[in-house]
């Protein structure tokens, strides 16, 4: 059992490792939205994927060794590392619930970036959207090859100096 608590111990100082650099990640994506870098935005969002592989397979780990712990202390194969505390030595169970509530909070930090960077973006796409909408013609006012002009039907001819 000793083996197994060393090694989940050790998965979760990793992932407490992960998630601080997905923060730093998170903070950096922040910062690249505010001065509307692209370049930098896109290098950020790869090394993001590449953080959040690492993540996921290090869940995948804990997720492994947390159910055969609770299967050795006698819990459901679902139990959360909170059921387990009562159940482990008091320096581990205190050591346990230290890190489960780092990251905890470091995982909540990213949710509040995540939030922001996802409001940041969808004004940005407003933005744009709205630019676009004011740069591009509302009607095709142009002439066609024999002179006719091909603006809508409702436009008032009358309101055109016809003297030129």
């Amino acid at each position: 059992m000793q083996s197994l608590v060393f090694d989940l111990f050790q998965v979760l100082e990793r992932q407490r490792e992960i998630l601080k650099e997905m923060l730093t990640a998170a903070r950096n994506h922040n910062h690249a939205l505010r001065q509307n870098d692209i370049v930098v935005l896109k290098e950020i969002i790869i090394r993001e994927e590449e953080i959040s592989t690492r993540l996921k397979a290090e869940e995948r780990q804990r997720d492994r060794l947390q159910k055969a712990l609770g299967k050795r202390l006698g819990l459901p194969g679902d139990a959360s590392l909170s059921k387990m505390l009562p159940d482990l030595p008091q320096k581990q169970s205190a050591r346990l619930a230290e890190l489960t509530a780092e990251m905890r909070n470091i995982a909540g930090q990213i949710a509040r970036l995540v939030e922001l960077n996802r409001v940041l973006t969808s004004e940005a796409m407003h933005f744009n959207e709205r630019l676009l909408r004011l740069l591009k013609p509302i009607h095709n006012n142009t002439y066609q090859p024999d002179g006719k002009s091909t603006s809508p039907v409702g436009c008032s001819s009358s309101l055109i100096n016809k003297i030129v």
